[in-house]
């Protein structure tokens, strides 16, 4: 069984000036955290489907064994859960919604939804197995979101917002409720 790795931005995970320290010893500069955070959201982007077969052998002989396609990795998303996003964790409103979901390759992908704009965007990004470090990017947008992977099973996060190489701001990620759960609740 692989062991939950909390991020609490300000308090395990913190920056001392330039550099950033993890469970208070000092980890990497702060513009090497924000490219490792940019290189693991890219790892999420959209692309064509891949048509490999893992265990060519068995699919040929047709055993039923053959291990699924990465194709179909790629396809089989379970739900994270849909948030919203406060800039102030005290705040009550919001007009920032995010849906995530993951595959079995460990992918993100979701939408954030602007309900002043009325507009939804795609976003993507990708979990670092090793780490359990989630990072995310909106299309065509430049900010990175990050947390933990166990950070994200929780009902309030604290994630971390690359704006560029220099500037992070944290914002407050809370689990809106699904209605259908709701409806089914005694």
């Amino acid at each position: 069984m692989v062991t939950p790795v909390p991020y609490f931005y300000g308090t395990n995970v913190y920056f001392v000036g330039d550099m950033v320290y993890v469970n208070g010893v000092p980890y990497v500069h702060a513009s090497v955290f924000h490219a490792q955070a940019v290189e693991l959201a890219a790892r999420g982007a959209p692309q064509a489907p891949i048509h490999i077969v893992v265990n060519v052998e068995a699919a040929a002989a047709g055993t039923g064994t053959e291990a699924a396609t990465v194709e179909q990795l790629q396809n089989e998303w379970m739900p994270m859960g849909t948030f919203a996003v406060l800039e102030d964790p005290e705040a009550t409103e919001t007009s920032i919604i995010i849906q995530l979901a993951t595959n079995r390759l460990g992918q993100i992908a979701g939408n954030v939804f602007n309900m002043e704009t009325d507009e939804v965007q795609p976003l993507y990004g990708a979990i670092d197995p090793e780490t359990q470090r989630v990072a995310m990017r909106v299309e065509g947008r430049n900010e990175i979101v990050e947390c933990g992977l166990w950070n994200l099973t929780q009902d309030t996060l604290t994630v971390l917002l690359h704006i560029d190489e220099h500037t992070t701001e944290e914002r407050t990620f809370v689990r809106l409720s699904d209605p259908d759960e709701e409806e089914l609740a005694p």
